[in-house]
């Protein structure tokens, strides 16, 4: 039992240091802290060098090697270093298995830890049989922890609607979201999570109305519990800003103070340049330049563009939209005809590069972006009109 509580706590907080999800993209499991600050890859590796090192053994059978080694993983994948996280958590999982077996639960909860660090790496095609393999353990347990089975059950459905199965992933973000409101009404933040991601399901399968609806009932639930400058907070006004944009000009009006509010909590939590606030500030920038506020727009465009530079690679899709649609603003007003120039041939080149490095759009593709996974998901066909069009 000792050993099954420390795994869970674990894998509970096993994406506290993750790179968030976006307007747009699923939170993974039970992820606190959307704002944590990723840890620096040479800290990461020099603190679990030692658990790395000696629990290497092909035959090792030591309990604490297995908690050790989970732990170290999840370090591993909040540096974005998801080849070495997945390598402990794989070798933890087997000495579970040599200790327990394969159907043991505290075997499923291994799972369950690896399942996320393959979910967070964008390696979703591996991570499925692994959360199957968790969620099914949980399932046959009479007393099974409800937190970790509503965990599991999210990250699945995660992990299908990033393969595009949209239909399939529906029942196991609205088991989750069941559970949580049937066994777990205490942990609000935790309801208000599968609200939001279901949103972003329903907003994928292109259900708008019922999208906004669960969009809304999470940041409901996010404005009871949580300081308005928080950062979850922020992402359901960037989600419900998304939902009613697609409504076109109406909807525009209407998304635009949920963008302002959404930016807002990102400039109050990150650091100048985090390439979450260029995100926010390039949305509503979008979403003022539709409305014929041109000036407006260009300020946030300008803004969102020297942010990039800081905190974006020159072959980034949001750098690539910043300096595009900065360019496209600066030729439709003719002025600063000069900068507008750079500023295509920059996103040019970025074009360019990035097509070199993920030649087919698919989730291996998209796992390349995973140092950057909040912007950078599903965003590759982004650079690829973009290079279309200059």
């Amino acid at each position: 039992m000792r050993l099954a509580a420390m795994f869970a706590r674990l894998t509970m907080f096993a994406l506290l240091a993750a790179s968030p999800a976006m307007a747009g993209e699923f939170k993974l499991g039970l992820q606190l802290d959307e704002s944590a600050t990723p840890i620096a890859r040479e800290a990461a590796l020099a603190g679990t060098a030692r658990q790395r090192e000696s629990c290497a053994a092909p035959d090792e059978k030591r309990e604490d090697c297995a908690l050790d080694l989970v732990a170290a993983a999840d370090i591993l994948a909040g540096a974005g270093l998801f080849d070495e996280a997945e390598r402990s958590a794989r070798m933890s999982a087997a000495i579970m298995e040599r200790l327990r077996g394969r159907d043991h639960p505290d075997t499923g909860v291994v799972y369950g830890a690896l399942g996320s660090i393959l979910v967070r790496a964008g390696r979703y095609d591996a991570a499925e049989p692994v959360l199957r393999a968790a969620l099914f353990g949980l399932e046959g347990q009479a007393d099974a922890d409800p937190e970790l089975l509503a965990d599991h059950r999210m990250n699945l459905g995660i992990v299908l609607a990033e393969q595009g199965r949209l239909e399939e992933a529906e029942p196991f973000l609205r088991g989750a979201l069941a559970l949580r409101r049937a066994k777990l009404a205490e942990n609000r933040r935790g309801i208000a999570t599968a609200w939001a991601n279901l949103g972003v399901l329903l907003d994928r399968m292109g259900r708008y109305a019922e999208a906004l609806d669960a969009h809304r009932e999470g940041m409901k639930i996010r404005q009871q519990v949580l300081k308005p400058s928080d950062y979850d907070l922020g992402t359901s006004m960037l989600n419900i800003a998304e939902t009613l944009a697609r409504q076109q000009d109406a909807g525009r009006l209407l998304a635009e103070p949920y963008l302002r509010a959404g930016l807002m909590t990102r400039e109050a939590v990150l650091n100048p340049g985090d390439p979450r606030t260029t995100l926010a500030q390039t949305m509503l920038a979008e979403n003022l330049d539709a409305q014929g506020k041109r000036r407006a727009a260009l300020e946030l465009y300008a803004l969102a563009y020297a942010g990039a530079r800081v905190g974006s690679e020159p072959d980034s899709p949001l750098r690539i939209r910043t300096e595009w649609n900065l360019a496209r603003l600066l030729i439709d007003s003719g002025t600063g005809l000069p900068v507008a120039r750079m500023l295509y041939r920059e996103a040019g080149r970025g074009v360019v590069a990035r097509i070199d490095r993920a030649k087919e759009f698919d989730a291996r593709a998209r796992a390349d972006l995973t140092r950057y996974r909040g912007v950078f998901a599903g965003e590759v066909r982004t650079a690829w009109a973009l290079g279309g069009g200059g």
